[in-house]
C-alpha cells in the first residue's frame, strides 16, 4: 500500500520534472525521495519514472497514478480541515 509521503512525493517530482528539484521542494535529501520513489514503484510493482541524466518523465502508467495521487492528497487534506474544523467547534 502506499503511504501519501510517497505519493506526495512522486507528484513533486512530476510538478518539478527532477529528483533533484524535487527533493528540494519537498525539504528532504535526494537519496530519502529516491528510495522512497524505488519502494513506492515496488509495492505496485511497476516503473512510475523513467529516470535520465536530465530529468525524470512519468511513463504512462505513473502519468494516471499521479491523476490518481492528486486527488487522493486533496483529500486528505480535506479531511485534516474537517477534523481541524471539528475540534474548533468541540472547545467552544
Amino acid at each position: 500500500m502506499p503511504t501519501l509521503r510517497q505519493l506526495e512525493y512522486l507528484v513533486t517530482i512530476a510538478d518539478t520534472g527532477s529528483f533533484a528539484l524535487a527533493a528540494r521542494v519537498a525539504n528532504v535529501s535526494q537519496p530519502t525521495l529516491s528510495q522512497q520513489i524505488r519502494t513506492l514503484e515496488q509495492r505496485l510493482g511497476t516503473t512510475l519514472l523513467e529516470r535520465s541524466a536530465t530529468g525524470a518523465m512519468l511513463t504512462p502508467v505513473g502519468r494516471s497514478i499521479v491523476v490518481t495521487a492528486r486527488r487522493m492528497l486533496s483529500d486528505a487534506s480535506d479531511i485534516v480541515a474537517l477534523a481541524a474544523g471539528a475540534s474548533d467547534r468541540l472547545t467552544g
